[in-house]
């Protein structure tokens, strides 16, 4: 999952004291707002990074693989997967057959707004050529654009998830307000014949909003 908006160590603690909560393990990837040197900082028994430059990582010890990317270029809204991201990627897709997944914070495909479309993932070609070569990738999870969408990419379903976080109100192609009137969030079921199950889970609005006012 993405941390909090700011990447600074203060909201870093305050997410980790909600998510050391959770009944279940969690893992840990950047979006374009984190810091990772920061986020490092704060998580320190989250040792499974690829370097300490990016938050590649691979869960293993599930029925099925799952491989992070890390899209981000600090400080910019769109993200890239430079040569050595996409050199560890070949080398991790090349390790196995098993089933696999791949989350990325940057979504590749094209959405709605082009004003999300100017700050995705920019060289999604490259990624788009690797992973049309594996038939054991059953797709592609993104974030990003707060809005939910899906494609077909290299031959595999790319879903982009909406967010619990405001949704930005286009107009003219320009943002012009934030939104908390649909907070939502994706749940991906897998099944061992090898489907994969994407649904979309509301979040109670006025509960959300609620908390916000009290706060």
């Amino acid at each position: 999952m993405n941390t909090p908006d700011e990447g600074d160590i203060n909201s870093y603690l305050q997410a980790k004291g909600l998510l050391d909560k959770l009944d279940v393990k969690y893992y840990l990837t950047c979006g374009n707002h984190d810091n990772f040197f920061n986020l490092r900082q704060v998580f320190t028994r989250h040792d499974y990074f690829f370097s300490d430059n990016f938050s590649h990582h691979v869960i293993e010890d599930l029925p099925l693989r799952i491989i992070v990317l890390d899209s981000q270029i600090i400080g910019e809204e769109y993200g890239t997967l430079c040569s050595a991201r996409i050199e560890w990627l070949r080398k991790v897709l090349l390790s196995s057959r098993k089933h696999t997944l791949i989350f990325i914070h940057h979504f590749p495909i094209r959405v709605k707004d082009e004003i999300f479309n100017e700050m995705s993932l920019l060289n999604h070609h490259e990624l788009e050529s690797t992973v049309a070569q594996y038939d054991n990738i059953l797709g592609i999870f993104c974030g990003h654009s707060h809005y939910g969408a899906a494609g077909m990419y290299g031959n595999k379903l790319c879903w982009v998830s909406p967010s619990v976080a405001p949704v930005h109100n286009i107009k003219n192609n320009k943002c012009v307000g934030l939104t908390l009137s649909s907070p939502s969030y994706s749940l991906h079921k897998y099944h061992f014949s090898g489907n994969i199950t994407s649904s979309i889970v509301a979040v109670d609005n006025e509960l959300t909003c609620s908390k916000l006012k009290n706060k």
